[in-house]
């Protein structure tokens, strides 16, 4: 990072980065708390793309731990997630069905939602 100095005197940062960098990162929103962030990342700490077996695992190793350690989370908790492959896959929705059983809105959950079911560009909210 180069410090450049205008003639008003103020500092602006330029950042000259070779290649693009890449954060693949996950969250939980609700009305109470937010349960974050969970960086999809190989063992050298590398962003990885998020398929069925890293999201499921990211449910049963991150998740899982979060909800129980939440005191606002309850039995009454209802998990909302849009219709991405990742998230349709057998894999990942058996996770999330033994972390909500039938509390479940997405494309493949108990309760579906027009506008979910056929369009992966939304973000994941609970």
């Amino acid at each position: 990072m180069k410090p450049i100095f205008t003639s008003e005197d103020m500092l602006i940062s330029r950042i000259s980065v070779t290649g693009k960098p890449k954060v693949t990162v996950w969250c939980a929103m609700s009305a109470s708390p937010i349960i974050a962030p969970y960086f999809f990342e190989n063992e050298r700490g590398r962003t990885v793309t998020v398929n069925s077996e890293r999201y499921a695992q990211m449910l049963n190793d991150f998740f899982r731990l979060e909800l129980q350690n939440s005191p606002s989370v309850n039995r009454n908790t209802w998990f909302l997630q849009d219709g991405a492959t990742v998230h349709t896959a057998n894999v990942s929705t058996n996770a999330v069905r033994q972390l909500f059983s039938e509390k479940i809105i997405s494309r493949n959950g108990i309760l579906k939602i027009h506008g979910l079911q056929d369009k992966s560009e939304h973000c994941d909210t609970t």
